[in-house]
């Protein structure tokens, strides 16, 4: 009888951690995004990477993704969809890559926070979509 009590919070205590594995089993790290930066879906524009940078937060809302992270060092911005604990929303990281002749290389990479989540949508296109829309109205 007194091993009872000890069962139940080992037991406890397991689903927990089992709970959290689950949980945070579709987070990436920053580094391995960065590793696998040539995943993805990319496209080569005609203008600056300032240009491009200052139309990619438009670009993003209007596809419905946040900010949620940007980084002018190292090019890239972190957005997403729905709130990773409570939805089954998708992570879309950007890479840009300044080319010869004033051309920038945008490369978009998505993620789901859920893996199992068969419905979630695709951004590569719709965002590289509208950076064209976006990028072809010039000055």
């Amino acid at each position: 009888m007194d091993m009872l009590p000890k069962f139940r919070v080992l037991f406890r205590f397991g689903y927990a951690i089992i709970l959290a594995g689950i949980l945070f089993s579709g987070c990436a790290s920053m580094d391995d995004w960065q590793k696998n930066s040539g995943q993805g879906q990319s496209r080569t524009y005609s203008a600056s990477i300032q240009t491009v940078w200052d139309a990619l937060p438009a670009a993003l809302k209007n596809v419905g993704l946040q900010t949620v992270e940007a980084n002018r060092d190292q090019n890239y911005l972190l957005a997403e969809r729905g709130s990773p604990r409570f939805d089954d929303g998708e992570k879309v990281m950007v890479f840009l890559q300044s080319m010869e002749g004033s051309q920038t290389q945008v490369k978009v990479s998505t993620r789901l926070h859920w893996s199992s989540n068969v419905l979630a949508e695709e951004w590569s296109s719709a965002l590289l979509n509208r950076l064209d829309k976006t990028l072809s109205k010039g000055p």
